[in-house]
């Protein structure tokens, strides 16, 4: 993971976390709702999923900005 093409690891990054919070999403509305068929669920899966999303996109960006300014040949003089 270490070596690579810059672009295809932040999108790994991105594909894991967000498999990873969909099940842990998944888990917790299904843990404060239980019946998976009402409104109160879809609504909490939602909502929890959109903020997950939300956070995944921001903490990507920051990796990738940070990842950007490693790069060496970005530098002047």
């Amino acid at each position: 993971m270490k070596e690579g093409y810059l672009p295809s690891r932040i999108l790994m990054y991105i594909g894991y976390s967000i498999l990873a919070s969909f099940i842990v999403v998944f888990l917790v509305a299904t843990l404060i709702q239980g019946d998976i068929t009402s409104d109160e669920w879809y609504w909490l899966f939602h909502g929890l999923m959109g903020f997950a999303l939300s956070l995944i996109v921001v903490l990507s960006f920051l990796i990738f900005i940070r990842k950007i300014t490693e790069v060496k040949w970005l530098e002047r003089g």
